[in-house]
């Protein structure tokens, strides 16, 4: 029985989608930690079902003290597995899940991996510099260190090296996309329109202001004609977000919608996808984006940076406009008919949830 670890599991699907491919070929078994009601049942179904383990934590001021609340994570999970021994130990973030891992498996004495998240190098290394101690011994004694994004393993090793040097067995198993993508990839090449779009939260990550202002200066000083589509949200969201009173004729704002259909018109027609997100832990969106045949736009040292490797793909620190600037029209004038079929297969194969579960299974050594 793998024991999954997973306190991000009412409110990302992704872990779902890996759990439930690895259910089809061996026992598994979700432990999850949660605070909000509403949440408890998310994601339970399908082969999952009655494989979950739901633990409520009552105590809404336990956020504020992280050693105390990954120490009563731990007792919680313990209790919660009623004398089952796991096989195997899988931590979904190195510092909410990974340090509760690294205590069930001197207890139980079995092996576990932690997989390393945005918010474990954004969030958890930058501010825990009392807790580094522990830290360090988590990646010491995991089995596996599994990264999302190539740019965070190289982060680590930039940033923190005497951590690093502590690891086993780093390595970098991206999140997959569904299937809906894999199986509507472009087949050709087709002429695309001067269009630039963004699917995705309206938030301050995503840092809309500066597709925004990039997408401004390029159009209304620099003579550079295409228009820019968001998906994701409302005008309002969006002028309180840009701080803008109106909106020019050559933004569109397209509500949130969860119609692949919709969203995949919108790539296909669309030279490029622009998502410069301060922070991100993989990005599944600039996959979708590049199936239809979109150059990408992305931040350097975050989510994909590294992955994605060629001409059709730039990267640039979130607040570079002037890079920002340079590439998109760069992008623009050279992919008048998107990325080339092959480009977009040899990426997208590999990133069926199939895949990812089998590379998840080949490493652990389970089923």
């Amino acid at each position: 029985m793998v024991v999954h670890i997973c306190n991000n599991f009412v409110v990302s699907k992704v872990h779902y989608n890996l759990i439930t491919k690895m259910q089809d070929h061996s026992e598994q078994l979700v432990l999850v930690p949660y605070r909000n009601a509403n949440q408890k049942g998310n994601f339970e179904n399908g082969n999952l079902q009655g494989k979950i383990e739901y633990i409520r934590i009552y105590n809404s001021l336990i956020k504020f003290f992280p050693f105390m609340k990954v120490i009563l994570v731990t007792l919680l999970c313990f209790f919660s597995l009623k004398g089952r021994k796991p096989k195997y130990i899988l931590a979904h973030t190195m510092w909410s899940d990974g340090v509760c891992a690294f205590l069930l498996s001197k207890v139980f004495n079995v092996k576990y991996s932690i997989v390393v998240r945005n918010t474990d190098i954004n969030v958890f290394l930058p501010k825990l510099l009392v807790y580094r101690w522990l830290i360090s011994l988590v990646f010491e004694n995991a089995d596996n260190v599994i990264f999302v994004s190539v740019a965070h393993k190289r982060r680590l090793l930039k940033e923190y090296p005497n951590i690093y040097s502590k690891i086993i067995n780093p390595v970098v198993i991206p999140n997959g996309i569904d299937d809906y993508w894999i199986e509507n990839k472009i087949k050709k090449e087709t002429r695309k329109i001067d269009q630039v779009c963004f699917v995705g939260k309206f938030d301050r990550n995503k840092n809309l202001d500066a597709i925004y202002n990039v997408s401004k200066d390029l159009i209304e000083k620099h003579d550079v004609k295409f228009n820019l589509v968001l998906l994701g949200g409302d005008v309002s969201e969006f002028k309180d977000l840009v701080g803008v009173e109106c909106l020019p004729q050559w933004l569109s704002i397209v509500p949130k919608t969860n119609d692949n259909e919709t969203i995949c018109r919108l790539y296909r027609d669309s030279k490029v996808f622009f998502m410069p997100s301060h922070t991100e832990t993989f990005g599944f969106v600039y996959f979708e984006a590049l199936s239809q045949g979109c150059a990408i736009m992305a931040t350097k040292g975050e989510g994909i940076d590294g992955y994605l490797v060629g001409d059709f793909a730039k990267f640039n620190l979130s607040k570079d406009y002037e890079s920002m600037k340079g590439n998109l029209k760069y992008l623009l004038e050279s992919y008048s008919n998107g990325v080339g079929v092959e480009v977009v297969s040899e990426y997208l194969n590999n990133l069926s949830w199939d895949q990812i579960s089998l590379n998840y299974r080949k490493l652990i050594g389970i089923g």
